[in-house]
């Protein structure tokens, strides 16, 4: 049997969401970038063209948070099933302040306030109502406390990595915080 204490086995979840806006000179799409942690650890990243040409830096950034929303589920879904499996195999910790941590909202961390406005409304507005439909999903995630966005700084999101052409300097200091 294997024998994991609750402390090593599950820390907070953060994610980081970020998009370049119609970077793709063919198609004037987006790209979304995001990167799913546990404490410290990177455990799930993506790099991905948006299928929707956005009309502003806000809709694309907000099509990112919805990509990293899903991200967040599945890695969340994912915990859960392992701790399942864990059970069967005799991995011992207290079950429920494990739950818990998973269970726990994800903070996204984002770059635009204009995106996190957008999620955080509880009505629609003219100009939003066409991206609430698509990307309803966010305004559930955060009414059923699975997430919270939150602000950060571009120099400091960490998802800033997979979207820009970065500077080697920018390039070292972000790679350094997944290699800490």
């Amino acid at each position: 049997t294997c024998s994991v204490s609750s402390a090593t086995m599950v820390e907070h979840q953060v994610a980081f969401s970020d998009a370049s806006w119609a970077d793709n000179y063919e198609d004037a799409t987006s790209h979304t970038g995001l990167c799913v942690l546990m404490g410290q650890n990177l455990i799930q990243w993506k790099r991905v063209k948006q299928k929707l040409r956005a009309r502003s830096t806000m809709e694309s950034e907000y099509i990112a948070i919805a990509h990293c929303v899903d991200e967040v589920i599945y890695v969340r879904d994912l915990m859960l099933e392992l701790l399942n499996v864990g059970d069967t195999v005799g991995v011992s910790s207290s079950r429920e302040e494990v739950v818990k941590g998973i269970n726990d909202a994800t903070h996204i961390y984002t770059d635009n306030h204009a995106a996190i406005l957008v999620g955080n409304m509880t009505y629609d507005t003219r100009r939003s109502r066409h991206m609430n439909v698509r990307f309803h999903l966010v305004k559930d995630a955060i009414q059923r406390d699975i997430i919270t966005l939150d602000y950060v700084p571009s120099d400091k999101n960490k998802a800033d990595f997979f979207t820009k052409c970065l500077g080697i300097f920018t390039f070292e200091h972000l790679r350094s915080k997944f290699m800490s």
